[in-house]
């Protein structure tokens, strides 16, 4: 192990502690200084809208006082709720961001001294407190470190639950209930995890026993949501429904599997003064019956857009300053996050690849990220929608960092099959993964010159 390991791990709990919270909330504090004179853009006015309305008693309504069910409540409802704590003001919704991020990196600390190592836990912490794309959303009133957060909570209780039983899977589910709340893509994973529990060693009985309870802890949750929103639109699935305008946005004939779409696609759902938002599931479904071939093309092209350069944490702050900012500073700013993105996804892989010291975690985690995965294939790509499993990315990023990579660098040295195997395998996924980069930049591309 590294000095600088060294230093890390002979900490005592109290003086990691502060080293973490201090390195998270100097680098968080930093970027919001600089993006002081921000304001907020794009979904954040949503979002900020709800809340603020909430906050003054309106209920869940939109700008012309009509309830909504568009936008998740979950964050929008924290949000209303600082509000209350602390006054309506721009600086309170940074502070709840800057705060959310903060407790991710302490539980990313937690769950990784626990499963994989104090040391692979304390560098995957550190990781995530410096991530740039993670520092950049501090500033960002989106509903992505809520919902990492409240995803990475219910994998550690889904974790425990696999020691304590019962008591686990209804934490578990209930935390989870709460992360559909905030994105409802979530919805259909409670039914994941009896599959999950099997693959640990619980027997089948008690593993439908355990993923009935998670189940159930969920939609008790959801469920009062549930049952508003069917009093506004007549069905029992409606989280929000932003889920058929996505649908239709990423099927939709002239779709390339982002969110640049025809300009007329939002006019085709209007019904009256307002908008027919489940009608986006039938025009998206009838776009891939009529051409089939090219879906598939698009299932493709979405996966390029999920595992996209990471822009947005940059380009969403910068858009929101009212002087322009100099092309070399947005460059730099650029270069520093998807240099990290490369790395910590580099790295990544070869941990997945390597055995691990705790196969639930690493199980776990290829459940979440192939469950979101298969989302965007359904509905649409961004690199956002990657953005909540960073964490786990950074767990196994620490675990190849520490131990895998110097394992395979040795194993190369004495001339073992297995470690060029294994090499062999990484640089294919590294291989992979590039021209899913390069690909989606040609389609950026072409979605310039088309849409």
């Amino acid at each position: 192990m590294r000095p600088w390991t060294d230093q890390i791990d002979g900490r005592s709990a109290r003086r990691w502690l502060s080293l973490l919270l201090l390195v998270a909330l100097t680098t968080r504090l930093a970027w919001a200084a600089v993006m002081l004179e921000r304001e907020p853009r794009f979904d954040e006015l949503g979002y900020v809208g709800h809340a603020e309305r909430l906050y003054a008693g309106q209920g869940y309504v939109d700008e012309a006082g009509q309830p909504s069910d568009f936008w998740p409540v979950g964050f929008p409802l924290v949000l209303a709720a600082t509000y209350g704590l602390f006054g309506s003001h721009p600086t309170t919704a940074v502070g709840l961001q800057i705060i959310i991020g903060t407790l991710t990196c302490v539980l990313v600390s937690t769950i990784g001294e626990r499963v994989l190592g104090r040391s692979i836990g304390r560098v995957a912490a550190l990781v995530m407190a410096l991530y740039p794309t993670h520092v950049f959303y501090g500033t960002l009133l989106l509903t992505e470190p809520l919902f990492t957060l409240l995803l990475l909570a219910s994998c550690a209780l889904l974790l425990w639950s696999l020691r304590s039983g019962v008591a686990g899977a209804i934490a578990a589910g209930a935390v989870l209930g709460a992360a559909i709340l905030t994105r409802p893509v979530l919805l259909l994973l409670p039914g994941l995890v009896p599959l999950w529990y099997a693959a640990n060693g619980i027997r089948l009985r008690r593993a439908l026993l355990l993923g009935g309870l998670v189940s159930c802890a969920a939609l008790a949750v959801v469920s009062p949501w549930l049952a508003r929103n069917h009093h506004l639109s007549g069905t029992w699935t409606d989280v929000s429904s932003t889920g058929g305008y996505n649908f239709l946005i990423g099927n939709d004939r002239a779709a390339f599997g982002g969110y640049a779409h025809a300009a007329d696609l939002k006019e085709r759902l209007r019904a009256g003064a307002g908008y027919d938002w489940s009608r986006g599931y039938r025009l998206g479904w009838e776009a891939v019956r009529a051409a089939p071939v090219a879906a598939a093309r698009r299932a493709l092209q979405k996966i390029s857009y999920f595992f996209a350069l990471e822009t947005d944490g940059v380009l969403w702050n910068l858009k929101g300053l009212r002087a322009p900012v100099p092309l070399a500073a947005t460059a730099t700013l650029l270069v520093l996050a998807n240099v990290a993105y490369v790395l910590v996804v580099s790295g990544c892989l070869l941990g997945m690849l390597s055995p691990s010291p705790h196969r639930a975690a690493t199980t776990l985690f290829l459940v979440v990220s192939s469950y979101v995965l298969l989302m965007t294939v359904v509905f649409v790509g961004d690199p956002r929608y990657h953005f909540p499993l960073v964490p786990f990315a950074a767990l196994m990023f620490g675990k190849a960092l520490l131990y895998d990579g110097p394992e395979l660098r040795d194993g190369l040295r004495r001339g073992e099959p297995a470690a060029r195997r294994r090499l062999t395998q990484w640089t294919i996924l590294n291989a992979a993964f590039v021209l899913l980069l390069l690909g989606n930049l040609w389609l950026k591309h072409l979605e310039a010159q088309t849409l």
